[in-house]
């Protein structure tokens, strides 16, 4: 992805956020999704950037689960989301 990952990491920690920049988008669904968006904005010759978000689950989600599986409050998931979808609309993406 040409998005500016390093960046918005920092922007996150910044903000108290735990983020880490990684190249690799999973092995299943994730890895498909982010591949195969890549590759229909390119047949259909739309020049738009493409990236790929990884978020873990809410902790709302896990509790009594009876697992123990990485999570962040439903609070803490949306400001992220927040952040980054306000800095793309600052054109900061560019």
């Amino acid at each position: 992805s040409a998005m500016p990952l390093g960046r918005w990491a920092e922007m996150l920690r910044q903000a108290g956020i735990p983020a880490v920049v990684s190249y690799h988008a999973g092995t299943f669904l994730c890895n498909a999704t982010m591949y195969l968006t890549h590759h229909w904005c390119q047949v259909n010759r739309h020049p738009i950037q493409v990236g790929f978000v990884h978020l873990p689950l809410s902790t709302e989600q896990v509790v009594g689960c009876g697992r123990s599986l990485p999570s962040l409050p439903l609070a803490t998931l949306a400001q992220a989301v927040r952040l980054l979808i306000e800095d793309l609309a600052e054109g900061q993406a560019d």
